[in-house]
């Protein structure tokens, strides 16, 4: 899966648990800047994540992406080494 492709694929999960608009994400999107996008919130995305795209993570690790985009970019890195 190319970078574009996870980033797409996660900007359209993002869309979805959040009810929000898919133009309205980009890779630099924070969390601050999406409604509903509290620390309960991001738990359950992430584990929906992980099973959308079959990878695990650390805490450490989510919680070191900035933005969209760096969220993606840590899933694709995963799937690489998959």
């Amino acid at each position: 899966m190319t970078s574009e492709q996870v980033l797409a694929k996660v900007r359209e999960n993002i869309a979805d648990f959040f009810s929000v608009d898919l133009n309205s994400l980009a890779a630099s999107t924070t969390a601050e800047e999406v409604p509903g996008w509290d620390s309960f919130a991001h738990v359950n995305l992430v584990l929906q994540l992980e099973s959308d795209f079959d990878v695990r993570f650390s805490s450490t690790e989510i919680a070191a992406a900035k933005n969209i985009g760096e969220l993606a970019e840590k899933i694709r890195s995963k799937i690489a080494t998959h």
